[in-house]
């Protein structure tokens, strides 16, 4: 099953709401021209040059990038409807084939007060080699009508009609959502509240307690967040994202 925020391939021919994914104004041929003198490979999937795509990242210069998704519009009532309704035939039913689903989010990539662009050919990613230094996932090309507060929107809507359908999903909040210190972004009022009221909906929080470079805090100062949360009687489990471990 596809994240919340993509339509992947199989699932496009299930997904009768193409136009439910983000779409670009930048022409294929700059999209191409990307590529053109790396030497890895790139293999554009499906037909839908109008859309943005979400590639794989180059792990190496000789890599083969994909495209492995079309960008979903978290805002579009039709793709959050499509997703839900999945979700819950598939987490309903003893044996079913998930225990939860995944409300994950991608918010650094859409702050553009943090970056200049996650797309081909931005200021942050203005080639290739520049990207395969970042070891990252980008898009085909920039959001037509589609930053911050739109998929912020959606991201709360998801939350809130998972939760109204009784399906089970999981979030991996940032701890920093709950530090008093924190403000809201520019132009972007209550925005922590939202974050908040959404991961709260979760069936489960997977919640980084471990100290992380740049970040500022110290362990205990997660781990408070953390009794906060159970205080609450959320499920909260820790982990430590650098080790590749779960906590208890």
């Amino acid at each position: 099953m596809s994240r919340t925020d993509l339509i992947g391939e199989r699932d496009q021919a299930d997904n009768p709401v193409f136009d439910a994914s983000v779409r670009t104004a930048t022409p294929w041929g700059d999209v191409m021209e990307f590529f053109g003198e790396s030497p890895g490979t790139f293999k554009p999937g499906g037909l839908f040059q109008e859309s943005v795509h979400y590639l794989s990242r180059p792990l190496t210069p000789n890599s083969t990038v994909i495209s492995t998704a079309l960008l979903a519009r978290l805002d579009d009532d039709r793709h959050r409807r499509w997703f839900v309704n999945r979700a819950r035939r598939l987490t309903g039913d003893p044996g079913a084939t998930f225990e939860t689903v995944a409300l994950n989010h991608k918010l650094h990539q859409y702050n553009y007060q943090s970056t200049d662009g996650w797309w081909v050919g931005s200021a942050d990613f203005p080639d290739y080699a520049t990207w395969v230094t970042r070891d990252d996932t980008i898009w085909s090309g920039e959001p037509i009508g589609y930053g911050f507060f739109e998929y912020l929107r959606g991201w709360m809507l998801f939350s809130r009609e998972l939760a109204a359908k009784r399906v089970p999903f999981h979030v991996l909040p940032n701890a920093r959502w709950w530090d008093e210190a924190n403000v809201d972004l520019p132009g972007y009022p209550d925005t922590l509240y939202k974050l908040q009221d959404a991961a709260l909906r979760a069936s489960i929080l997977f919640l980084e307690t471990s100290p992380k470079s740049g970040w500022g805090w110290q362990e205990a100062e997660y781990v408070k967040v953390a009794n906060l949360l159970r205080a609450r009687g959320k499920t909260v489990v820790e982990i430590d994202s650098d080790a590749g471990l779960l906590g208890e």
